[in-house]
């Protein structure tokens, strides 16, 4: 968002220049612009200076660079991982992206192992198929041809969609209160909450 420059009156009369959309406090002679609270002097509340959860705690293994997501934030760090803490929007969207680019990447490879494997399979039971259509009546070479046409669809349409994806998420930051499920612990006395 571009800024443009006002002029205001301050509280001793005299013009001043700031940046807009901007109005000085007339009790504290302070300049509040949006994002700042409307009572000065209690200082900003703009985004970048507010920290609106608790840190999210992961384990890395310098090793690979994946991840592990203990159970809290608390939990024991196992030998050989480093602790990562994210305390920000930016942080958790770099996080999110490489932990969905990484497993994005396995299921593509696992997919198309899957393929090639499904691929071989379907080519053996179509030439046993196909060896056996010879001594068939004509309807069930036709009941043949047609199940052969059927699967080839379904096989064109499972391709199509393709591997899918990871969708990784952390919770704190996708969802809220309505639609997270109900847990206790002892942070909790034990007795149910959202979020």
């Amino acid at each position: 968002m571009s800024e443009s420059n006002s002029v205001i009156l301050n509280i001793e009369g005299q013009h001043e220049q700031v940046s807009s959309p901007s109005v000085r406090c007339s009790a504290y002679n302070e300049v509040i612009e949006i994002g700042d609270w409307p009572f000065c002097p209690h200082g900003s509340t703009r985004r970048e200076n507010a920290q609106a959860f608790n840190p999210i705690v992961l384990f890395q293994n310098p090793l690979d660079g994946s991840y592990s997501f203990p159970a809290s934030s608390d939990a024991r760090l196992p030998a050989g991982y480093r602790r990562v803490e994210i305390t920000n929007l930016r942080q958790a969207d770099r996080i999110t992206g490489e932990v969905n680019r990484r497993e994005n990447q396995a299921i593509r490879e696992q997919w198309h192992i899957e393929q090639a494997k499904q691929s071989s399979t379907n080519k053996q039971r179509r030439d046993e198929l196909k060896s056996m259509m010879d001594k068939l009546s004509p309807a069930g070479r036709q009941m043949a041809e047609q199940a052969m046409r059927y699967a080839d669809r379904k096989r064109a349409q499972r391709s199509m969609k393709g591997p899918g994806e990871a969708n990784f998420h952390m919770d704190v930051i996708a969802n809220d209160s309505s639609n997270r499920e109900i847990h206790s612990d002892e942070r909790t006395n034990w007795r149910g909450r959202k979020g």
